[in-house]
């Protein structure tokens, strides 16, 4: 059991995400990573974007935004912490062009119905059954009702390009 007060108290969800759960990047990490620290804060809502990084490439990515911030799990490792950033700086540095909102009151109840809390926090399987079959960033995607295609890589992208 983990210590009181501790990052992996506070969030077991997305600690246990982040030790158990290692899809290719590409190929949902955020998602994963971004629903499990959803279900750590009730409250929050899970955030899925068509944005252009840095890389001159339009892509689906999904944050957190909790008490009026945004937070990136995927950058936890590099960031040596999870550390909040505000949307507006969120929003330019990422060029976000449409956004789907999953609140944690909508999300929490799919994520139980196909074991994402024990897929998490264990490492079990997720009930794909549950899914109609579909990876996991794909039901994610269609749940929020973000428009989106996969590419060659098996990469969920806007249906846009």
């Amino acid at each position: 059991m983990p210590k009181p007060n501790t990052i992996a108290a506070r969030l077991p969800h997305l600690t246990g995400a982040m030790n158990n759960l290692r899809p290719h990047p590409g190929q949902g990490l955020c998602f994963h990573w971004s629903a499990a620290l959803v279900l750590d804060w009730p409250g929050s809502t899970l955030m899925i974007g068509d944005l252009e990084t840095v890389a001159p490439a339009r892509m689906i990515h999904a944050w957190v935004e909790h008490k009026g911030s945004y937070f990136v799990p995927t950058t936890v490792a590099a960031m040596k912490g999870l550390y909040p950033i505000s949307p507006k700086e969120y929003a330019t540095i990422n060029d976000i062009r449409e956004v789907k909102r999953l609140p944690y009151r909508d999300l929490a109840p799919l994520m139980r119905k196909i074991g994402f809390p024990a897929h998490a926090l264990k490492g079990r399987e997720l009930r794909r059954q549950k899914m109609d079959g579909k990876p996991f960033g794909k039901f994610i995607l269609d749940a929020a009702g973000m428009p989106h295609t996969v590419d060659e890589a098996g990469g969920v992208i806007p249906c846009q390009l």
